[in-house]
């Protein structure tokens, strides 16, 4: 979804200029974020009902 595709360039471009630790660390919070939006729930339950899913970016 659109929240992901937006953090994952976050976790990109925050990794490029950090150590691995704490790349590895902003990456996990990052996860844990997105793991707790409404968007990760739709697609989660789009891809249980084998359907697309509908982003809003929530």
């Amino acid at each position: 979804g659109p929240i992901a595709m937006r953090m994952a360039k976050k976790c990109i471009n925050y990794g490029a200029n950090v150590d691995l630790p704490s790349g590895l660390v902003f990456e996990q919070k990052t996860w844990a974020f997105l793991f707790a939006t409404e968007d990760q729930k739709e697609g989660m339950q789009a891809f249980l009902d084998k359907r697309k899913p509908d982003f809003r970016g929530k």
